[in-house]
């Protein structure tokens, strides 16, 4: 076989007459597909770079939080106990003055059974 088509041309004829007519078309296409990868690439770099500084962003301002959280949370401790220092030093204070008013009115009332 001698690599002819119907029409008597061979493959390499063929190949060259289709470079000739759409050769330029090829070039424009191959080009314009160079051109929309290198875009592709470009905006893939600047969507991995937007997403990493989100990131950046993301886990500042959670550790932010968190560190203004346990501040809060240390205060209210803080606080609490004191609250409840206070408070039990309070409670003791009044146990001792209900303790002295219940001996006095127990020494009246003895003192009236005395006399009655």
């Amino acid at each position: 076989m001698d690599n002819k088509n119907g029409n008597g041309l061979g493959l390499g004829e063929i190949s060259t007459i289709r470079n000739i007519l759409m050769g330029d078309q090829m070039a424009q296409v191959n080009s314009t597909i160079e051109d929309l990868n290198k875009r592709l690439v470009d905006m893939e770099n600047n969507f991995e770079k937007k997403i990493s500084s989100m990131e950046r962003a993301y886990e500042g301002q959670m550790n932010k939080m968190k560190e203004t959280y346990e501040t809060r949370i240390k205060a209210l401790e803080e606080e609490l106990t004191s609250k409840s220092a206070m408070l039990q030093q309070s409670i003791i204070a009044e146990k001792s003055d209900d303790r002295k008013l219940l001996s006095t009115l127990f020494a009246q009332i003895s003192e009236q059974l005395k006399k009655g």
